[in-house]
């Protein structure tokens, strides 16, 4: 499984993530694959809990610090909303206010392959984070 759907599939992923959510709409959204030493896989899910709209990011890699003793990572944030990168890019770029250097280290040019990875999508103010995985 590539790490993105190709071309045509990509913007067609982003954009049925992307309407739902503004129409908070239940959606699901999946995507990852073989990487140099791991399997990733990163999701988006839309959804309503208790009558809420709710937004979720999950993210596993099955072999991080490359495969070496450490178990499989396991996360998951709810978050305050789903962001589509490339138009907080556009917009930031255009503004004259404070940056945001969380979005600005996104939206650098060096950066581009892993914006690229999570589809252009960003799980904004993430809270009630959970993670299973090797312990420090």
């Amino acid at each position: 499984m590539p790490e993105r759907p190709q071309e045509e599939a990509y913007e067609r992923a982003r954009a049925c993530a992307l309407k739902a959510h503004a129409a908070h709409k239940p959606f699901r959204l999946v995507w990852g694959g073989p990487r140099i030493d791991s399997i990733m896989r990163q999701a988006t899910v839309g959804r309503f809990v208790d009558g809420r709209y709710e937004v979720r990011w999950f993210s596993y890699d099955s072999c991080p610090s490359g495969c070496g003793d450490a178990d499989p990572v396991w996360g998951s944030d709810r978050c305050d909303s789903l962001e589509d990168l490339r138009a907080a890019c556009k917009a930031q770029a255009k503004s004259k206010g404070p940056v945001d250097k969380a979005l600005a280290w996104l939206c650098d040019k060096d950066n581009a392959q892993e914006v690229r990875r999570s589809l252009e999508l960003r799980c904004t103010n993430p809270v009630e984070m959970q993670s299973c995985g090797p312990k420090e």
